[in-house]
């Protein structure tokens, strides 16, 4: 099998055409072989999506289908994981592509875009998405859309430097722009369908300055007695408090930086026992009724693009949502989308599942709605909001992942600012002055990038995660474009945290 050639091109339609079919047919025909004597799933699975998308190329579509819809079947029953099912999902729906069944394919891909944008196991297939989502557009005609797809893809490409993924995406920008010229000539009638980078942390006093006063007038006998006074002043640097930190040393910002987040850190601790505070909190009193819901009904069904019933929606929305400020009666779930996060939320913390069209509770979902555990309920949706949500889903502003990695910096930042009302600029202010080289990663920007940082800050860590989790509570100053938000931490704050610093 080593000396087989796998190699494919793609042609003018944006199709694989393989250098050799016959070396690719042999391949299926051993790895058939090797799949009668696999009993292990995962590597069932692999098998299984290579044969499938190899039988794709050779355009035996049945035979394709065949394959990955049971590797999809072994994931599902089996609880292989997420990445495994994006993975074999792509495929599938492309092979949907190619069969003209153009509904399911434009819904798989959709479905898994979101799921590569809001959950970070599976973000690094986002650029495979949404290259794949261009050639579906391309193939049904829509070669605008196409255009921006692969230029998404292709940022994405350039930022992973793999050369051969960024050839792809700029050969088929290619092609399209030709498709684009060729159909306002009416020449082709195309079928239509109906860790933070940014430098390193810097003290508050100039480092260069106090290694010269220090130098100054000194004798050393060699270069590794200077080093060693070198390193032992790096490293009293280092473990000093630096203003824009609130006490916090360059040591300290490291470690927040660059390890997950964790209810239990050397800057604080995390302990909720207070059961009647804790079913007041917005989000857990949202997340207990959406299960009771699924509970006492044994499911709720789900909408043909997957989405939760309007019925439902309706429900909840005149539940929780219909006082808030901005709030319109929603006719779908995407018109809610404080609903849509915490269906997510609520899957990705493995307490509801979506199965055959069916929205229901998962053993460990029953198991926390049957004795009434919202202690621990809320624990577990603290660490799914601070660890695996994507605070950047879809609210236009630049990546700035910052502003998640720092969640731990951000809490002793609302500890030591947010004790009494303070207007929501001023603490995205604090959070600039400690972060200045933000300023880098912000893409262009209607505000300016300081601005930007300050209103993402204020929207992800205020607004969609502290308020409805009762960590902070909001009040509006000023009535139109005059009115101001203040905020301060709550009386559930200041019990649930104990900060050592």
């Amino acid at each position: 099998m080593k000396n087989l050639n796998l190699k494919y091109t793609f042609n003018t339609d944006l199709r694989e055409v393989p250098d050799n079919s016959k070396d690719i047919s042999k391949y299926i025909l051993e790895k058939n072989k090797e799949l009668k004597i696999l009993d292990e799933p995962k590597e069932r699975v692999k098998v299984l999506g290579e044969i499938g998308s190899y039988s794709r190329i050779l355009e035996n579509l049945d035979e394709a289908e065949k394959y990955l819809n049971e590797a999809m079947s072994l994931i599902e029953e089996h609880d292989l994981g997420i990445k495994l099912w994006v993975q074999n999902g792509i495929r599938l729906a492309h092979l949907y592509q190619w069969q003209g069944r153009y509904e399911i394919a434009e819904q798989m891909f959709y479905d898994i875009e979101e799921m590569c944008e809001v959950k970070k196991d599976v973000s690094s297939y986002l650029h495979f998405v949404i290259q794949h989502i261009g050639k579906f557009n391309f193939q049904v005609g829509s070669f605008d859309e196409a255009l921006e797809c692969f230029e998404e893809a292709l940022a994405l490409r350039e930022n992973l430097g793999d050369q051969s993924l960024i050839d792809s995406s700029k050969y088929a920008i290619t092609m399209t722009k030709v498709a684009i010229e060729e159909e306002e000539n009416n020449i082709i009638d195309f079928p239509k369908k109906g860790d933070y980078e940014g430098g390193e942390l810097k003290s508050a006093s100039d480092f260069v300055g106090i290694v010269k006063d220090h130098f100054e007038g000194s004798e050393f006998s060699s270069i590794e007695e200077m080093n060693e006074e070198l390193q032992k002043i790096s490293t009293n640097q280092n473990s000093m408090s630096a203003s824009p930190f609130f006490g916090l040393s360059p040591n300290d910002m490291h470690g927040i930086i660059y390890s997950p987040f964790s209810l239990e850190n050397h800057i604080f601790t995390f302990e909720c026992s207070d059961l009647n505070k804790i079913i007041g909190v917005p989000f857990i009193a949202q997340a207990i009724y959406f299960m009771r819901k699924i509970k006492k009904d044994g499911f709720i069904k789900a909408t043909q693009k997957g989405n939760l019933s309007k019925a439902f929606v309706i429900e909840i929305y005149h539940e929780y949502f219909s006082k808030e400020k901005y709030s319109r009666l929603p006719n779908k779930e995407d018109d809610l989308p404080q609903l849509t996060r915490l269906k997510h939320i609520l899957d990705m913390s493995g307490l509801i599942k979506k199965r055959s069209g069916k929205f229901s509770l998962t053993k460990k979902g029953e198991k926390i709605i049957e004795k009434e555990n919202y202690l621990e309920l809320f624990r577990i949706l603290v660490e799914t909001l601070f660890n695996d949500w994507n605070w950047g889903y879809s609210d236009g502003y630049s990546e700035l992942s910052l502003v998640q990695q720092t969640a731990i910096f951000n809490i002793h930042l609302l500890n030591k600012k947010a004790h009494d009302w303070t207007l929501d600029k001023e603490l995205g202010e604090y959070y600039l002055e400690a972060f200045p080289m933000l300023v880098n990663e912000v893409e262009d920007s209607y505000f300016g990038p300081e601005e930007e940082i300050i209103k993402c800050f204020c929207t992800r860590l205020l607004d969609r995660i502290c308020v409805p989790l009762g960590f902070l509570e909001v009040k509006e100053e000023g009535k139109g474009i005059d009115s101001k938000d203040y905020y301060r931490v709550t009386p559930l704050f200041k019990g649930i945290f104990s900060f050592k610093l």
